[in-house]
């Protein structure tokens, strides 16, 4: 029988977790566990328990890209939860001894197996090109914009913010030739943005948030 965080009046079962994996760390948070293993092909893998009516299920959502040096292998794991729009979110941190601590969120249905290793221990993905820009109809005011975005994966990882754009003027148009305007006056100028991800943002992220930098006078 695995020793595992199961709650008073529940039942283990497992189809995942066998004696022959060793058991690294063993921990839980409101109506969740957590347990790390050695696994038969020598990498430390990470379940997630569910607890259901009568028993509990584990799951596994994590297995480490590189085989951990043992003699070395010390695992301390810490959690939180944090609420955003009523939701719990819940992370854990794992310290191996080789590197900063990885970080995974555990809840929902997020899969971190395809994303580096590098990546989940540091935390920071940055966008290394700019939003391309394309002037086309719209209703912008007149002013000087700059744009910028980051990727994001709901309740889970966040890039860093991209390089900014260039200064571009929004100025009103008359038969095709850019004309004057006063402060704060509607134009018939829109700004399209083309932004395209790399690999690495596909597997990570599923969202972008834009930021626009508004100079409504000069300097």
């Amino acid at each position: 029988m695995v020793v595992a965080p199961v709650p008073a009046g529940k039942s283990f079962t497992s189809g995942v977790i066998t004696s022959a994996d060793k058991i690294l760390a063993v921990d839980s948070i409101e109506n969740i566990g957590i347990v790390i293993v050695k696994n038969t092909d020598n990498k430390w893998e990470v379940y997630k328990a569910i607890y259901s009516t009568n028993d509990v299920v584990f799951k596994s959502i994590y297995v480490s890209q590189n085989e951990p040096k043992l003699p070395k292998f010390s695992t301390v794991m810490i959690k939180e939860v944090e609420k955003e729009d009523g939701e719990s979110v819940i992370k854990v941190y794992i310290a191996d001894g080789q590197g900063a601590p990885i970080c995974l969120f555990v809840n929902g249905g997020f899969n971190v197996n395809n994303i580096p290793e590098d990546y989940l221990r540091s935390n920071a993905y940055f966008p290394s090109s700019k939003p391309r820009l394309q002037k086309t109809s719209g209703n912008l005011k007149t002013q000087q914009v700059q744009y910028a975005y980051r990727f994001y994966t709901k309740y889970s990882y966040v890039s860093k913010l991209s390089p900014l754009t260039n200064k571009i003027h929004v100025i009103g148009t008359n038969r095709g030739i850019e004309t004057g305007n006063a402060e704060d006056t509607v134009t018939d100028i829109g700004i399209k943005l083309t932004i395209t991800p790399d690999e690495l943002a596909n597997k990570i992220f599923d969202k972008i948030q834009i930021f626009r930098i508004s100079y409504i006078r000069p300097n």
